[in-house]
């Protein structure tokens, strides 16, 4: 699969900001930011498809990683991180 990359122009400072942008369309997913990183989990695919998927985006490298995924596909559900455990 390919990242779709996106350019943004900042016009207060005149610069440029590439960001990379999911590879598919995504709802019901969970989100969570821990350190430099976003953690994307679960949710749904453009044809209501409940995912078990879990992506890393990297905000410093601005790349997404496929992680292990969950036991079970969710969406419309919450997470968080205790101890640098997702739960």
């Amino acid at each position: 699969m390919f990242q779709r990359l996106k350019v943004h122009l900042n016009l207060i400072n005149l610069s440029f900001l590439f960001v990379v942008s999911l590879l598919a369309p995504l709802t019901d997913h969970a989100a969570i930011g821990y350190n430099d990183v976003v953690y994307i989990l679960g949710g749904a695919d453009e044809n209501g498809t409940v995912l078990d998927t879990v992506w890393k985006y990297d905000s410093v490298f601005h790349n997404y990683t496929k992680m292990a995924s969950m036991p079970q596909p969710r969406y419309r559900f919450g997470a968080t991180i205790i101890n640098s455990n997702i739960f």
